[in-house]
């Protein structure tokens, strides 16, 4: 189950990528609930380095993800309701 591998600074994380396996794999329901290294961290599990090492990773993707949350949390607050019918409710009253 991959939600125990999300954290890439945990024990139980760290623990498992010294597993000397020839085949590896990770369920997951919800690869990136939080943040892009939490994907990083299922990877370095299934693919090892396949992703390459985490500071690169968080460099190249994390800050690029972030900057588009806030954008997109910027933009949805400015449109308003995201459920046309409550929009059209709030106008007629």
């Amino acid at each position: 189950e991959g939600h125990v591998l999300r954290n890439p600074s945990s024990g139980v994380s760290q623990a498992s990528r010294r597993i000397d396996a020839r085949h590896r794999l990770v369920l997951s329901g919800t690869p990136v609930q939080n943040h892009p290294t939490e994907l990083w961290s299922l990877f370095a599990f299934a693919m090892p380095g396949y992703l390459g090492e985490l500071a690169d990773f968080k460099a190249s993707y994390g800050k690029a993800v972030d900057a588009a949350r806030g954008a997109l949390g910027r933009s949805r607050a400015n449109d308003g309701p995201e459920d046309p019918e409550a929009a059209q409710r709030n106008s007629s009253s």
